[in-house]
């Protein structure tokens, strides 16, 4: 089982992490993602999560997620 923390703060990849992921969920209004910091025995910590608008209904899904 993996371990989820974030012990280090935002943004910063903890001493011992030395391998970085990071996942993006694209839909039509909204882009969500997550940045993982890992160490040699496969625990994670999340260094920074967040999401961001798209404004398709505006210009378009393909235009605004490209934006």
């Amino acid at each position: 089982m993996l371990g989820l923390t974030n012990k280090s703060g935002r943004g910063i990849v903890p001493e011992g992490y030395d391998q970085v992921s990071v996942g993006c969920d694209l839909r039509k209004r909204q882009l969500h993602y997550v940045v993982g910091a890992w160490n040699e025995r496969g625990q994670c910590q999340i260094i920074e999560a967040s999401i961001i608008p798209v404004d398709s209904d505006r210009i378009g899904v393909q235009p605004a997620l490209l934006t």
